[in-house]
């Protein structure tokens, strides 16, 4: 089966989930919402959820859809995680020319009101 995985959302950094990606089967089927969570220096996905009260008002959550095969989880997180690092690799790259162009700039400013 391909399993393809494009990130949709980077979240802030300080928080457990870094991501939600979208994971295409065969180019047939999608599975919208995925979670990239990074806890405790492991790495792992938190498919997409339905929360709901029950009788008490406690909250309770279930998976949407999940995979029955641990294999094929472990196949949707490699995917995930590869797409989330390339992402994570090119935010940090356009954030760098940014600051330069910032800097830059800068330069320009000073030395354009210097007289």
């Amino acid at each position: 089966m391909k399993i393809k995985a494009e990130i949709t959302q980077l979240l802030d950094g300080s928080k457990n989930t870094k991501a939600y990606a979208d994971v295409i089967l065969d180019d047939e089927f999608v599975i919208h919402g995925v979670g990239a969570v990074i806890k405790d220096g492991k790495r792992f996905i938190s498919m997409p959820s339905k929360v709901w009260k029950n009788k008490n008002g406690e909250e309770k959550r279930r998976d949407v859809c999940h995979p029955i095969v641990s294999a094929f989880r472990i196949a949707i997180q490699e995917a995930v995680f590869t797409a989330y690092d390339k992402r994570s690799q090119k935010s940090i790259i356009e954030i760098r020319r940014k600051n330069v162009c910032l800097r830059k700039l800068n330069l320009f400013a000073e030395t354009q009101f210097q007289g």
